[in-house]
C-alpha cells in the first residue's frame, strides 16, 4: 500500500532535494506545503511537474485550517517539517519573521498533527511519525577540535538558532506531554544543487562558478563546521526511532574522518613497504585534521 507523507517547505533547498529522492524512489505519496518565501522555489520541483505522487500547495505551517483540511484530506503517515526561516545575516537584520516562523508557526503544525493523530486508530497512531528538521547551530560555536552530539547543551548564538531551539524544545515538549510520536534532527550545513543564490557549490555551476558561494563554503570550513554535500536526509521519517540524523544521511561528504559512522571507506594513504633495513612508518593522518583558520 502507498504511503502518503506531509512534507512542508518542500520547496527549499533540502526540502526540494528530500521531494525528488523520495519521489524517484518510489512508494510515496507526497502532499509538499511551502509558502514559497525567499527560500523556495517552485522551479526546483520541475522534474516532478504532473506527477500524481506529488501534489504541492502553496500555504504557511501557521495556518491552522490549511494544515487541518491537507491532514484529513490526505491522511498521511508522517509528517516532515523543513519549513523555516534558515539565514543567520537575515535573522540579524529581522528577527521577528524568524520567531514567527520557526517558532509560532512550528507551534501550529504541532497543534495540528497532534489534533490529526488523536483520531488515528491504534495501528495508524503507533505507526504515525512528525520528523522535525533542524540544525547543529542550536548546540552553539565549535572550536577547532571536537564534535557535537545528542547530549550538547544548547548554546544557540544568533537569533535564527535561538528560533530553531525554541522549536526542538516545543517538539520535545509535544512528546513528552502528549505523546505525540517525533523524531529531530540537528543536521550540519548543506549545499549543492537547488541550493538558494550565495550557498552553491561552484562546481554544479561549470559555466561560471559562483566565486560569493566559494568564499561562503570557506567560511563555513573556518568556523569548524561539517558541510555535507549532495541530497541529503533520504531516510524514512518512520525509520530508527530517536536515532541521531547524521546516521540516517545517505550524501557524498566532502571531508570524511575515521570518527564519522556513515560506512565511508578509510581515506588516509595506502602504508609504504618498508626498505630494507628500515621500519614501517605510520601512515600520515595530518592531512584530515581540522586547520585553524588561515589569514
Amino acid at each position: 500500500m502507498q504511503k502518503t507523507w506531509l512534507v512542508t517547505g518542500g520547496a527549499g533547498f533540502i526540502g526540494a532535494n528530500f521531494v525528488l529522492a523520495t519521489l524517484a524512489r518510489g512508494g510515496v505519496r507526497i502532499v509538499n506545503l511551502d509558502a514559497l518565501t525567499y527560500a523556495g522555489n517552485q522551479e526546483s520541483l520541475a522534474e516532478v511537474a504532473g506527477n500524481p505522487d506529488h501534489v504541492f500547495v502553496r500555504g504557511d505551517i501557521g495556518d491552522r485550517e490549511v494544515v487541518a483540511r491537507l491532514l484529513a484530506e490526505h491522511q498521511p503517515c508522517a509528517i516532515v517539517n523543513f519549513a523555516a526561516e534558515s539565514h543567520v545575516d537575515r535573522s540579524i537584520e529581522g528577527p521577528a519573521a524568524f520567531v514567527q516562523t520557526n517558532v509560532v508557526g512550528t507551534l501550529g503544525l504541532l497543534q495540528s498533527a497532534l489534533d490529526y493523530w488523536r483520531t488515528l486508530d491504534a495501528a495508524a497512531k503507533a505507526d504515525f511519525r512528525f520528523l522535525h528538521v533542524s540544525t547543529d547551530e542550536v548546540y552553539g560555536s565549535l572550536g577547532p577540535e571536537g564534535k557535537f552530539s545528542e547530549t550538547t547543551p544548547y548554546a544557540p548564538n544568533s537569533p535564527y538558532s535561538a528560533s530553531k531551539a525554541a522549536s526542538d524544545h516545543l517538539v520535545r515538549a509535544w512528546h513528552h506531554t502528549y505523546g505525540l510520536p517525533v523524531l529531530t534532527t540537528n543536521c550540519s550545513n548543506n549545499y549543492g544543487p537547488l541550493a538558494v543564490p550565495g550557498k552553491a557549490d561552484p562546481a554544479d555551476d561549470p559555466e561560471g562558478a559562483d566565486r560569493a558561494a566559494f568564499a561562503g563554503l570557506r567560511r563555513w570550513s573556518q568556523c569548524a563546521r561539517l558541510a555535507l554535500r549532495g541530497r541529503p536526509l533520504r531516510r524514512d521519517p518512520r525509520g530508527a526511532r530517536g536515532r541521531s540524523s547524521q546516521r540516517g544521511l545517505q550524501c557524498r561528504r566532502r571531508r570524511r574522518t575515521r570518527e564519522h559512522r556513515s560506512g565511508a571507506p578509510d581515506l588516509r594513504p595506502a602504508r609504504r613497504a618498508p626498505a630494507a633495513g628500515r621500519r614501517a612508518q605510520p601512515a600520515r593522518t595530518d592531512h584530515l585534521r581540522r586547520r585553524p583558520p588561515g589569514p
